[in-house]
């Protein structure tokens, strides 16, 4: 189970709350079904958010703490701002999924 906090999304302006909720709730599950989730600290990971094309690089990333049987969506962050909480819990840049790498150093 997802749970969302309420958050100002630049993204996501124009729609109600509810439809907030729900495009980040089934686009984090869309993307933890398919394994696209980065490792942080402290039980807590990044995961990306495809709002509009799901092949690209996600429009988001949603922050994820786990909290008992629940995952908790905080923010949502631009992925260039993950990069380097991501960076610290792996060895070498390259172990890092594409999406969450800055552009410079794909």
């Amino acid at each position: 189970m997802v749970a969302i906090d309420q958050f100002h999304s630049t993204e996501l302006a124009g729609l109600s709350l509810v439809a907030q909720n729900a495009a980040v709730a089934l686009a984090v599950e869309w993307s933890l079904r398919r394994g696209l989730a980065v490792r942080q600290l402290r039980e807590s990971y990044f995961v990306p958010v495809h709002l509009a094309d799901r092949d690209g690089a996600p429009d988001v990333v949603a922050p994820i703490q786990v909290q008992a049987d629940r995952l908790v969506v905080r923010s949502l962050v631009q992925p260039r701002v993950a990069y380097p909480a991501a960076r610290a819990v792996v060895e070498r840049r390259g172990q890092l999924p594409e999406w969450v790498r800055p552009l410079e150093t794909r």
